[in-house]
């Protein structure tokens, strides 16, 4: 989780306030669209635009296994997943007596949870962060696990090849 600054149209209106999902080696890549000018640092969140919300994908029966890192300025963050099943220990969430499994700005902690081998699982999954949760979300910070059959592999739409990490 990392904040940024969203630029939303050629004209220049952002959001200052932005947080998104970014994997560890995209990151210098959103700095870079970032900084872009005018009308080419405006993100359309399409192909291999930085800037867009974090689609993963895994297979019926795949073990999951989430490294999260919290780079935001201040507040807890997490990646609670909807409709996979987890544990007390990997909600990504602070609820009545479970464990905090938030991780706090500069920390980070690993989830880990079974997709079940069940094609009823197959569609997207939506996550977003357990910390402040209406404020984080509402600024960005959400993402979905895309789960296919077993055996699915996944393609570059432009150049059709092996794509081994995400992208829309």
């Amino acid at each position: 989780a990392i904040p940024i600054t969203m630029t939303l149209n050629r004209f220049g209106d952002h959001d200052p306030q932005a947080l998104m999902y970014v994997l560890d080696e995209k990151i210098g890549d959103v700095r870079l669209q970032e900084q872009q000018p005018l009308p080419d640092r405006v993100s359309t969140g399409l192909r291999k635009d930085a800037i867009q919300p974090l689609v993963i994908r895994a297979n019926v029966g795949d073990c999951l296994t989430l490294r999260f890192t919290n780079r935001l300025r201040a507040g807890m963050a997490s990646m609670h997943l909807h409709g996979i099943p987890h544990s007390v220990a990997n909600a990504g969430d602070e609820v009545g007596l479970n464990p905090n499994t938030m991780a706090a700005p500069g920390h980070a902690l690993t989830y880990r949870m079974q997709v079940p081998n069940d094609p009823l699982a197959e569609r997207a999954h939506y996550f977003h962060s357990g910390g402040d949760a209406r404020d984080q979300i509402s600024h960005g910070l959400f993402g979905a696990l895309v789960v296919e059959p077993r055996g699915s592999t996944w393609r570059d739409p432009e150049t059709g090849a092996p794509l081994a990490r995400n992208n829309w």
